[in-house]
């Protein structure tokens, strides 16, 4: 042990899921990335903030193509962010 000098200091970078507060944490960072972002892709942003859950988004379309446009804003946004959206139904 080295008391002469102050010690090291560490930042975790990472949510490890399973711990209490995961599940807000997840949910608060795509939102404030949505919000950020919400000016390009204003229907991905109110989907985000209002039909999403932990990492799902339940939401759908009246088309086909609003449905396709849905899922291009939605990944566009949320890939500015680091996020990847999959499995569609």
């Amino acid at each position: 042990m080295q008391t002469d000098r102050a010690p090291d200091v560490y930042c975790v970078t990472r949510v490890t899921f399973g711990d209490t507060p995961s599940p807000f944490l997840s949910i608060a960072t795509v939102q404030k990335h949505a919000k950020e972002h919400e000016k390009d892709y204003p229907t991905a942003a109110k989907e985000v903030n209002e039909n999403m859950y932990i990492d799902d988004v339940l939401s759908g379309a009246p088309e086909d193509d609003s449905a396709l446009q849905l899922k291009d804003e939605l990944c566009d946004l949320l890939l500015k962010g680091g996020f990847q959206l999959t499995k569609w139904a």
